[in-house]
């Protein structure tokens, strides 16, 4: 006979570091401020429903004070909608029989602020565009996508270069790769396309004109 269930519940003030059992991966932190999730279905086959609020989200050195997570599953796929940001969402889908929990997530942003991610310090800089990323959670080496900016804009010493058209970029863990990418400003008028490295390791070959 098959074995059927229904379960729901409900979650407030819950640690991730209290959850790690279950296998989470130890590459997101974060605080479960409060949840509701619901289920039915079989053993082998369960459907699971839920939403959420997420305090201090961290993944891979990125901090988001709030998110809002919206769960599905269908068979051993997770799929989830997550609002990182005001200006930043997420549709991702995790395997969650595979081994280290392979994923996919599609991503859209909104003038959203990428200093951190790309390691910029002398300034601000803030993008407008989509990405498709892939890799396993409990693995963040494995981490690697590929998208295109729409609109980007950057503030050095006072200055303000926008892009004057869109370009596509890919990158993995250890490098980002630009097309050409043409930024002006008030006086200045910058090409850039190439391969910026993430490690000291990393072989550059950034193009600039």
């Amino acid at each position: 006979a098959t074995e059927t269930l229904k379960f729901s519940g409900h979650l407030a003030a819950v640690d991730f570091e209290s959850i790690r059992s279950l296998g989470l991966p130890d590459s997101l932190a974060g605080v479960i401020q409060q949840a509701s999730i619901q289920g039915d279905g079989t053993l082998k086959q369960p459907n699971v429903r839920g939403t959420g609020t997420i305090q201090n989200l961290a993944f891979k050195g990125q901090v988001f004070p709030e998110v809002g997570v919206e769960v599905t599953s269908t068979g051993s796929t997770l799929n989830a909608t997550i609002a990182a940001a005001r200006n930043l969402n997420l549709v991702a889908h995790v395997n969650a029989a595979g081994t280290n929990l392979p994923f996919t997530a599609d991503a859209t942003f909104n003038d959203y602020s990428l200093e951190q991610i790309a390691g910029f310090s002398q300034g601000t800089l803030k993008a407008t565009g989509i990405a498709e990323i892939s890799g396993l959670l409990k693995d963040g080496r494995t981490l690697q996508g590929k998208g295109r900016i729409d609109a980007m804009d950057a503030v050095v010493q006072e200055q303000t270069v926008r892009s004057t058209k869109p370009f596509t970029f890919d990158f993995n863990s250890d490098h980002l790769t630009l097309s050409s990418v043409t930024l002006t400003g008030q006086a200045t008028e910058v090409s850039v396309a190439g391969t910026i490295g993430f490690s000291d390791q990393a072989v550059l070959g950034l193009d600039l004109q």
